[in-house]
């Protein structure tokens, strides 16, 4: 693992590495909204052609925040291959994931709601 600066992409890692990572996985780092379009341009970055980038983000910090991620990606070059909610304290009779459609606004959610789902998403790059 090697630190990184969401936006600064002229550093020895950053020109080392453009393009070369089949898979990035961005786990809850979408908390600061002032963030969204450095941390887009960096998936882009490192991203390699055909590659995809694993989004997993809780609620704890508002729906709001993470849609306005989903809009920042889709503006600087990215589609959705793949969304959903998933619940992450019940799960079905037979062990399996209960999953609900995205969407980006949910009203009449409270607080303890938004601690009992996360969204899951894979990215791509716009016409791969």
């Amino acid at each position: 693992m090697h630190p990184h600066e969401w936006g600064v992409l002229n550093d020895s890692f950053s020109m080392a590495n453009k393009g070369v990572f089949t898979r990035i996985v961005a786990a809850d780092c979408y908390w600061m909204r002032s963030q969204h379009e450095n941390l887009a341009r960096t998936m882009q970055w490192f991203l390699a052609p055909g590659g995809k980038v694993w989004v997993v983000a809780g609620f704890h910090t508002g729906r709001a925040i993470v849609a306005g991620f989903f809009e920042t990606v889709l503006e600087n070059g990215f589609v959705i291959e793949s969304i959903y909610e998933r619940d992450l304290v019940a799960r079905l009779e037979d062990g399996g994931e209960i999953r609900r459609e995205w969407t980006p606004v949910r009203e009449g959610e409270g607080t303890e709601n938004q601690k009992r789902w996360c969204v899951i998403a894979v990215l791509k790059r716009r016409g791969e």
